[in-house]
């Protein structure tokens, strides 16, 4: 418990901002993310769960076979590059004062596809939303950045980032009623197009 005491009793404020700009996806295929983790701790640093997850192009900001852009407001189809629910895996590698990095493996249920992530930068906001008598700060939002990973399948060579936005508990009291950790999923991906 010591570990996770020094980790989500000081907890950054901000995290970086990225560009709320497109990504720039040249010869790929941009993909919108969104999706839902659920967690639970199996250990003082380690995280098992389910994730769903759906990557989706975006008509809006896509241009058309023309090479103009579709007016704001007008709707197109959307075509879903990717949906899949599997399992995910955390690990933390680090910590430092309020900020914790962590590596995360995610397979999707045909095993086909997987991702894997690498230091992870998640940032618990304050005040904490609950206390435990003993140990403390015990919950709290949680805003999660991920920049840095890799994959197979369908996620082999792609770039971008994922925003990961929810809550962590390691109150005692609510260890018994899981899932412990919730996030939504946001962000872009940019997909290397592979030939079958």
């Amino acid at each position: 418990m010591k570990t996770k005491i020094i980790f989500f009793s000081a907890i950054l404020f901000s995290l970086p901002t990225l560009s709320s700009a497109a990504l720039e996806c040249n010869g790929g295929e941009l993909a919108i993310v969104s999706g839902n983790v659920a967690t639970n701790h199996i250990s003082p640093s380690e995280q098992l769960g389910t994730i769903q997850l759906v990557l989706q192009e975006n008509g809006d900001i896509k241009e058309n076979h023309y090479g103009t852009n579709f007016k704001k407001g007008h709707k197109s189809e959307t075509k879903i590059v990717f949906a899949g629910e599997g399992e995910i895996y955390g690990q933390i590698v680090a910590q430092e004062n309020v900020s914790t990095w962590l590596n995360h493996s995610i397979t999707f249920d045909n095993g086909e596809n997987a991702l894997y992530t690498q230091n992870d930068h998640a940032i618990a906001l304050m005040p904490p939303l609950a206390f435990d008598e003993i140990i403390g700060a015990c919950k709290f939002n949680v805003i999660e950045q991920v920049t840095n990973f890799d994959g197979v399948g369908i996620f082999a060579g792609a770039t971008g980032y994922i925003t990961a936005q929810g809550v962590v508990n390691f109150c005692p009291q609510d260890l018994a009623n899981p899932p412990h950790n919730t996030f939504t999923l946001s962000g872009e991906l940019c997909l290397i197009k592979h030939h079958h």
